[in-house]
């Protein structure tokens, strides 16, 4: 029986979700395994999605199935965007039974059929072995339920049903490098400028730190620089600066021919943690993150780097500063540190 504080999310949801519906046939899952499911929903901190689930399981499915896989959102989830309609509902469920083995040997870019009627989700995980991912949401790591032909894991936040239209921007991003080069550290191209290139033009203190973060290593990369006067005038010391320049790098070479040969909108993947560049075509000018347009297209190139001069330094909104102060900077090196220096202060001196 249900228990006195929750009878009121019941008898709002029966009213939401009437259990009787002509247009939807009933699900042919045995009604023990949907208790037991939901009961473990509830028990595992589920307790919205146990109360849909009970109300809502004979009207869910649209067509008989006889084995299901449910993302089940959050109570956060449920909270920060109300009650859902049914057909958001039903794009967290598939008619097919996903083992954690099957989900992480899914390749990015493979499609989950749903029950929501021409709707599919998109696995967007890059190393499956470090985590699961769909639709750009990570999914949790440990089984919620699986007992026959059911099969439910944990969701932090809703899926978007219009993901779908957005993932071929990322796969043209595969087919540059720039998802893949994120976890592949086997590329064959190494790193070189010519440093008196990007000196004579303005970009000197992005020259001095490529060279300190990488020399020789094997990375291909695209580097969005401020000049020397823009550096000048925001850095304060030696941690800010690596902050900025992990920001400011896409793990792949862009020149300006295949920028402006993207979509018109796209996201790129940078080194910084929980940071990336949203890039809009404005006329003929490229604009990065809502108002920073590239000045100087191909500042320097070859055949591992492309450097594009920017208008000013990209910031960081209170979110990703959060998430950048958690980021150690793996992918990079520092070739000095506070504690070599009585002075953290950059010397501009030396640049």
């Amino acid at each position: 029986m249900a228990k006195p504080a929750i009878l009121f999310p019941l008898i709002l949801l029966s009213i939401l979700f009437p259990i009787s519906s002509p247009d939807l046939q009933t699900i042919t899952l045995p009604s023990e395994t949907i208790v037991d499911a939901v009961e473990i929903l509830s028990d595992s901190g589920y307790l919205s999605m146990s109360l849909t689930l009970q109300l809502i399981s004979q009207t869910l499915v649209p067509e008989p199935t006889s084995s299901l896989t449910l993302f089940a959102p959050s109570d956060s989830a449920f909270i920060e965007s109300g009650q859902p309609p049914l057909s958001l509902l039903q794009y967290h469920f598939s008619p097919l039974k996903f083992s954690l083995e099957t989900l992480k040997s899914l390749p990015f870019g493979t499609k989950i059929p749903t029950l929501f009627d021409n709707h599919s989700l998109v696995v967007t995980s890059i190393d499956s072995e470090k985590e699961i991912s769909i639709n750009n949401v990570t999914i949790n790591d440990s089984v919620i339920y699986d007992v026959g032909s059911l099969v439910v894991y944990g969701v932090n936040t809703f899926f978007d049903p219009l993901f779908e239209n957005d993932v071929n921007k990322t796969l043209v991003l595969m087919n540059l490098g720039c998802v893949n080069s994120m976890s592949d550290d086997n590329d064959e191209s190494a790193v070189f400028v010519d440093n008196n290139n990007l000196e004579e033009k303005g970009y000197r203190i992005i020259n001095q730190f490529l060279d300190m973060q990488f020399g020789n290593e094997k990375k291909r990369m695209t580097v969005f620089a401020p000049d020397d006067n823009e550096m000048k005038g925001s850095l304060v010391n030696l941690t800010d600066l690596a902050s900025v320049f992990r920001r400011h790098v896409v793990p792949c070479k862009l020149t300006w021919n295949d920028l402006i040969n993207l979509e018109d909108e796209l996201v790129l993947p940078t080194y910084l943690k929980g940071f990336s560049i949203k890039m809009k075509k404005s006329g003929d000018v490229l604009v990065l993150n809502g108002g920073v347009p590239i000045v100087f297209s191909d500042v320097y190139k070859n055949e591992n780097i492309a450097v594009h001069g920017i208008q000013k330094m990209l910031g960081l909104n209170d979110d990703e500063k959060k998430l950048s102060n958690t980021d150690n900077g793996s992918e990079f090196h520092s070739s000095a540190s506070a504690d070599e220096s009585h002075d953290n202060n950059l010397d501009y001196g030396e640049f």
